[in-house]
């Protein structure tokens, strides 16, 4: 985020699931929300509904709706990740958020 964003003074950022099919963002870069990736080296909060598909091989599609498409989620060493792309996907960038 320093580098390729210009982001200071970095809070930490949040990432809540709800049961009901909402979720809340906290502290996010404004530039989760640019299509681009665009920064603007503001924080965000935001809420919106999410959902989940799997294939029969385990991989999952966790979709965060006005964010990003193609959210991957991940079992690793008995945790959960939650990989958010930023801006294009073939700019290889992006934000993991991690389970509790």
């Amino acid at each position: 985020m320093q580098y390729e964003g210009d982001y200071i003074n970095i809070p930490e950022s949040y990432l809540i699931v709800h049961d009901n099919g909402t979720y809340d963002l906290k502290n996010a870069p404004d530039w989760i929300m640019d299509d681009w990736g665009k920064s603007n080296k503001n924080y965000i909060d935001h809420s919106g509904n999410w959902s989940l598909s799997c294939d029969g091989n385990g991989h999952c599609i966790f979709e965060l709706n006005d964010i990003s498409t193609g959210n991957i989620l991940q079992k690793k060493d008995g945790k959960l990740y939650v990989l958010l792309n930023i801006g294009d996907p073939d700019s290889c960038q992006g934000m993991v958020y991690e389970k509790q």
